[in-house]
């Protein structure tokens, strides 16, 4: 059967054309229910050595079983509202928004030991320019700045900067200080944990419970620490930049007599290139599944531009909210927040179902790692 066009990696056929093997394996009934006859479908088919599956199809979220088991199929409508259509009903189907709830709640009790190590990694590379003091001094200070352009909100703020007064090296015995460490990696790495669970269950992944070990445990708490290094060096080499940006846009203002914005702009687009870095990586490496680069790079450039939009109308919402300010100071910080870890939360997830339709749609799929398998959601209807 000549398809009505090729590409790399898919064929588009026509309902009336499909191959041989797609009438053998199920997929001509399985079109039948679900879409009219004279549509066009693509037909994506993977090659070999990309799939580590034994033969299945997904149609439009129904898993059928496929009789032509050396190649996993993928077949949907040619339509241009489906990528959007799509990822919004993945998202509902997944539970998102509860599964971000619950991120929310774990990352605010976390939030202590979280900002200690981060704070523990940028003084580390600060003090090669800073004394030690100083270099506490620069990364709490630059820190407060940072979580102040996302919250918007002078309590929340004031608050974190007394958690991150409170991270103070005490001068308890040794032991005292290397249990009060043990609790802060944990509790620190756990955050990354609960995040890598969600993309999970929203990529429909998980480790192979035949392959769990003592090990991957092990590696999973290293990749989450390895996760908030990668993190702080980010706000380093942020550091970095605004500092070179602001001396530079002093001395052109300086210069010519005026400002002209750009050091702002350029500052602005490093904070952005900061922000799509740690969303690839989430995305590239947090699941327990294997995703091509050039998925992940645009599934990241989505939930960048979701985040950045939607933490400027986080701040206008805060600017004209406050949300817990009838139960006192305290709690109105908590509320702030616990607001926007929850919007982040629904932010990654969203960029996270946008990535898996985009890679299924049109890249090359996703599939489970070699210490995964695959999770298939069954209907059973009596």
């Amino acid at each position: 059967m000549r398809p009505l066009s090729t590409g790399r990696t898919r064929l588009k056929y026509h309902r009336s054309a499909l191959p041989d093997y797609c009438q053998a394996s199920g997929i001509s009934n399985a079109l039948d229910r679900h879409w009219s006859q004279s549509e066009a479908y693509w037909l994506v088919i993977h090659e070999r050595k990309r799939v580590d599956l034994h033969g299945w199809i997904d149609i439009d979220a129904i898993a059928v079983e496929s009789f032509h088991s050396c190649t996993p199929l993928l077949v949907t409508p040619n339509k241009p509202m489906k990528f959007l259509k799509q990822t919004f009903a993945e998202f509902s189907k997944d539970r998102c928004t509860t599964l971000a709830a619950a991120m929310a709640y774990y990352t605010t009790f976390a939030l202590p030991p979280l900002l200690f190590l981060l704070m523990t990694v940028m003084t580390f590379g600060l003090s090669v320019a800073y004394e030690s003091d100083q270099a506490r001094d620069k990364a709490q200070t630059v820190l407060t700045s940072q979580l102040s352009d996302m919250l918007g909100n002078e309590e929340a703020v004031d608050e974190i900067s007394s958690i991150l007064n409170d991270t103070e090296d005490s001068k308890a015995n040794w032991w005292k200080t290397l249990l009060s460490f043990a609790g802060i990696l944990v509790g620190a790495t756990g955050v990354v944990g609960t995040l890598q669970d969600s993309l999970n269950q929203v990529w429909q992944v998980k480790p192979d419970p035949e392959k769990s070990s003592l090990a991957t445990m092990i590696s999973k708490r290293v990749l989450s620490f390895a996760m908030i290094l990668g993190l702080g060096f980010l706000l380093l080499v942020s550091i970095a930049v605004s500092s070179v940006l602001s001396t530079a846009g002093r001395q052109i203002t300086d210069y010519i007599g005026t400002s002209l914005g750009v050091a702002d702009g350029i500052n602005y687009a490093v904070q952005a290139a900061v922000v799509f870095s740690v969303f690839s990586a989430i995305f590239k490496f947090m699941p327990d599944a294997k995703i091509r680069w050039r998925d992940v790079l645009v599934g990241a450039t989505i939930t960048t531009a979701l985040f950045l939009a939607g933490r400027y109308a986080m701040q206008i919402y805060f600017s004209y909210s406050e949300p817990g300010a009838e139960l006192g100071a305290a709690a109105a910080s908590l509320a702030v927040i616990l607001v926007w870890v929850y919007y982040s939360a629904i932010i990654v997830l969203l960029g996270a179902e946008a990535t898996q339709v985009y890679a299924t749609l049109y890249g090359d799929g996703i599939q489970p790692d070699k210490n995964a398998v695959r999770v298939v959601e069954t209907v059973q209807r009596d």
